[in-house]
Protein backbone atom coordinates (compact mmCIF):
# COMPACT_ATOMS: atom_id res chain seq x y z
CA UNK A 1 0.00 0.00 0.00
CA UNK A 2 1.51 3.83 -1.23
CA UNK A 3 0.67 6.56 1.21
CA UNK A 4 0.91 10.06 -0.94
CA UNK A 5 2.17 11.41 1.81
CA UNK A 6 5.61 8.81 2.20
CA UNK A 7 8.42 9.72 0.20
CA UNK A 8 9.03 6.96 -2.12
CA UNK A 9 12.19 7.55 -2.52
CA UNK A 10 13.46 7.48 0.50
CA UNK A 11 11.53 4.16 1.38
CA UNK A 12 13.11 2.78 -1.63
CA UNK A 13 16.83 4.09 -0.28
CA UNK A 14 16.14 2.15 3.24
CA UNK A 15 14.57 -0.96 1.61
CA UNK A 16 18.34 -0.81 -0.14
CA UNK A 17 20.19 -0.48 3.02
CA UNK A 18 21.74 -3.69 4.84
CA UNK A 19 20.76 -4.03 8.50
CA UNK A 20 24.09 -2.16 9.50
CA UNK A 21 23.62 0.65 7.19
CA UNK A 22 20.10 1.05 8.77
CA UNK A 23 21.47 1.20 11.99
CA UNK A 24 24.30 3.28 11.51
CA UNK A 25 21.42 5.65 9.84
CA UNK A 26 19.47 5.70 12.73
CA UNK A 27 22.49 5.94 15.33
CA UNK A 28 23.34 9.22 13.34
CA UNK A 29 20.08 10.59 13.59
CA UNK A 30 19.52 9.99 16.95
CA UNK A 31 22.95 11.99 17.77
CA UNK A 32 22.04 14.78 15.74
CA UNK A 33 18.21 14.65 17.62
CA UNK A 34 20.39 14.63 20.66
CA UNK A 35 22.66 17.36 20.11
CA UNK A 36 19.49 19.49 19.57
CA UNK A 37 19.67 19.02 23.59
CA UNK A 38 23.11 20.95 23.75
CA UNK A 39 21.02 24.17 22.81
CA UNK A 40 20.43 26.55 25.60
CA UNK A 41 16.85 27.41 25.75
CA UNK A 42 15.75 31.05 25.12
CA UNK A 43 14.68 32.69 28.51
CA UNK A 44 11.97 35.16 28.36
CA UNK A 45 12.61 37.98 31.45
CA UNK A 46 9.49 39.85 30.66
CA UNK A 47 7.20 37.54 28.77
CA UNK A 48 3.88 40.36 28.47
CA UNK A 49 0.60 41.49 30.22
CA UNK A 50 -0.98 37.97 29.48
CA UNK A 51 1.65 36.48 32.03
CA UNK A 52 0.47 39.45 34.81
CA UNK A 53 -0.12 37.92 38.20
CA UNK A 54 -3.31 38.96 38.43
CA UNK A 55 -4.31 36.70 35.14
CA UNK A 56 -2.60 33.59 36.35
CA UNK A 57 -4.98 31.45 39.02
CA UNK A 58 -1.82 29.51 40.39
CA UNK A 59 2.08 29.23 39.66
CA UNK A 60 3.79 26.42 41.13
CA UNK A 61 7.76 25.06 41.36
CA UNK A 62 7.34 21.24 41.20
CA UNK A 63 10.84 20.16 41.39
CA UNK A 64 14.46 22.12 41.16
CA UNK A 65 17.81 19.83 40.88
CA UNK A 66 21.23 21.24 40.94
CA UNK A 67 23.83 19.18 39.26
CA UNK A 68 27.23 17.94 40.09
CA UNK A 69 28.42 20.96 37.93
CA UNK A 70 26.16 23.53 39.38
CA UNK A 71 23.37 23.88 36.53
CA UNK A 72 19.78 24.22 38.16
CA UNK A 73 16.55 22.36 36.74
CA UNK A 74 13.70 23.31 37.32
CA UNK A 75 9.87 21.88 36.22
CA UNK A 76 6.90 24.25 37.24
CA UNK A 77 3.36 24.31 36.12
CA UNK A 78 0.92 27.63 36.24
CA UNK A 79 -2.60 28.34 35.45
CA UNK A 80 -4.70 30.50 33.47
CA UNK A 81 -8.62 29.87 34.56
CA UNK A 82 -10.32 27.16 34.22
CA UNK A 83 -8.92 24.12 32.41
CA UNK A 84 -5.72 26.36 30.80
CA UNK A 85 -3.16 25.59 32.49
CA UNK A 86 0.92 25.72 30.83
CA UNK A 87 4.01 23.25 31.92
CA UNK A 88 7.43 24.08 31.86
CA UNK A 89 10.94 22.43 32.82
CA UNK A 90 13.59 25.39 32.64
CA UNK A 91 17.27 25.51 32.97
CA UNK A 92 19.75 27.79 34.05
Amino acid sequence: MKFPYVDQQAVARFAAMTADEVRAYETDVLRRVADLALIPPRLIHSPGHEYDDKKLDYAMNQSIERTAKGRLWAAWVSGGGQSRWVSGFERQ
